[in-house]
């Protein structure tokens, strides 16, 4: 009985193991047969062009797609280059429901101009009412007609990825007064962040009690080291006076050496708040942002 159970589990296994195999199979095949009907790109290679046909229920697609690739910015040729094709300077044309790429013109073409065709294609592709899968059949074979096609879809992609941010505004218009409530606390808070620890160095640099007693009651009775509260540019004017006396350095006047270390932080912290608390801060990023698109190349 143990041997007819153990026959009974091996058979059970392998129908089940034949089963999955041929739904893959049945899978694999669909696929293939759908790439076959959707026509394969016949290359010629004296003129430099790859003809593709558009399956027949995409006729409708294919005549409006027709219609936007007249408006497709035209290539421009590299010098010492000359085009092939009877359309010079069209990426694509289409007759029917045959498309005619012409990528020897393509390979030919100027980056900037290979781009911005590259862009109105596939913006007229996404638009004609063609179905996913024969775009992406369309495309595909483009793709292996010329390695340029590839190279420029990645940052067509990067490009189409910018970010919205009116519609970003929108979803933030309930919360931002709460947000601006933030920055004006968070405006008072540095402020008397600001000026209570300048307080504490000025205090910490001319009395020399005080210091000690800090110190002192930082490391439990002596010893050195900056304590919490102050500033390392307080303790390494503090420092460097203390080195120079008796020494060959000459009179240092520490408040001065203090503030010269300082001044780039009052600065930098003093224009920040007056642009938060005005609300100019957006002006500030917005000149930023236009300085480095004048030097970044479009």
């Amino acid at each position: 009985m143990q041997n007819v159970s153990v026959v009974r589990k091996a058979v059970g296994r392998s129908l089940s193991l034949f089963m999955m195999l041929a739904i893959c199979m049945m899978m694999l095949g669909s696929t293939s047969a759908f790439a076959l009907s959707s026509g394969s790109g016949k290359v010629d290679a004296k003129a430099g062009t790859m003809t593709i046909t558009i399956p027949s229920q995409d006729t409708e697609g294919a005549t409006k797609f027709a219609d936007s690739l007249k408006g497709v910015t035209p290539l421009e040729v590299k010098p010492g280059q000359e085009f092939k094709s009877s359309n010079a300077g069209a990426i694509a044309t289409i007759t029917g429901n045959t498309v005619t790429f012409n990528y020897s013109d393509f390979e030919k073409a100027t980056s900037r101009s290979q781009k911005a065709a590259m862009a109105g294609f596939v913006n007229a592709l996404q638009s004609s009412g063609i179905s996913d899968q024969s775009q992406q059949a369309l495309v595909d074979q483009m793709q292996a007609s010329s390695p340029d096609v590839s190279r420029l879809l990645i940052p067509l992609v990067m490009d189409s990825t910018s970010a919205d941010l009116y519609t970003a505004m929108k979803w933030l218009a309930p919360i931002l007064p709460f947000v601006r409530i933030i920055f004006g606390v968070g405006a008072i808070l540095i402020s008397l962040f600001l000026i209570g620890s300048t307080i504490l160095d000025i205090i910490y640099i001319g009395l020399p009690f005080f210091r000690e007693r800090m110190t002192s009651g930082k490391d439990g009775g002596g010893g050195g080291g900056k304590p919490g509260m102050i500033t390392m540019d307080a303790y390494s004017v503090v420092q460097e006076v203390e080195s120079s006396i008796g020494g060959n350095g000459g009179y240092k006047n520490a408040y001065l050496l203090y503030f010269k270390r300082r001044v780039f932080t009052y600065v930098l912290v003093g224009f920040c708040l007056l642009y938060l608390v005005v609300g100019e801060l957006g002006g500030l990023i917005g000149w930023i942002m236009q300085i480095g698109t004048g030097i970044l190349p479009a």
